[in-house]
C-alpha cells in the first residue's frame, strides 16, 4: 500500500511538472492574456493587440523600478504608437488602491490592467517585478526581461533596436 501511495504521489508530481512546463511562457510561446481585467473593470480582449507589436509589463506600485519606468513607458508608447505598438501594463502582487493611485499619478494612455488568481496558469514563471514580455505582431514572445531596470536604466537605448526586431516579425 505504501509503495502504491508513493507511486501515485510521484505520478502526480511529474504530471504537475509537465502541465506547468507545457503552459510556461517562454521565448517562442504565444502570449496568454485571458485573465486580465482593465482598471475600468472590463475584461481585456486579447484580440485588441493582434497584429501589433506589444510590450507586456508586469508591475507593482511598491516596486521602485516600476515607479520610475512607468513614466518612461508612456514616452515610448507615444513615440511608437503610430506604428501600432502597444503596451499592456499588468499589475500583480499589489493592493489595488495603491496600484490605482500610481496609475492616477502617471496617467498612462496605454492599457493598464490587473490579473486575477488565474495568472498562475498563464504565467507560472512570473515571480518578480518588473517583468517584460516583448511580443511580435503574431503575439509570440520574442524577449523576456525579469527584474531589471531596462527603460529608465541601462536599456533606454536598447529598447529601440528590440522594438525594431518585433516590428519586422
Amino acid at each position: 500500500m505504501k509503495i502504491l501511495l508513493k507511486f501515485c504521489w510521484a505520478v502526480a508530481i511529474v504530471s504537475l511538472g509537465v502541465a506547468q512546463g507545457a503552459s510556461a511562457q517562454a521565448v517562442g510561446d504565444k502570449a496568454k492574456l485571458n485573465n486580465v481585467t482593465t482598471f475600468d473593470g472590463k475584461a481585456f480582449d486579447p484580440k485588441s493587440i493582434e497584429g501589433k507589436p506589444t510590450l507586456l509589463y508586469f508591475w507593482a506600485s511598491w516596486c521602485p523600478i516600476c515607479r520610475r519606468e512607468m513614466v518612461v513607458l508612456e514616452q515610448h508608447y507615444q513615440t511608437y504608437k503610430d506604428k501600432d505598438f502597444n503596451i499592456v501594463a499588468i499589475n500583480f502582487r499589489d493592493e489595488e488602491p495603491k496600484a490605482r493611485a500610481m496609475v492616477n499619478m502617471v496617467k498612462p494612455s496605454f492599457v493598464v490592467g490587473i490579473i486575477d488568481d488565474q495568472w498562475r496558469s498563464d504565467y507560472p514563471n512570473l515571480k518578480s517585478t518588473p517583468t517584460w514580455y516583448l511580443l511580435d505582431r503574431k503575439g509570440v514572445i520574442r524577449k523576456i526581461i525579469v527584474g531589471k531596470e531596462v527603460i529608465s536604466g541601462g536599456w533606454l537605448d536598447g529598447l529601440t533596436p528590440e522594438l525594431k526586431k518585433v516590428f519586422t516579425y
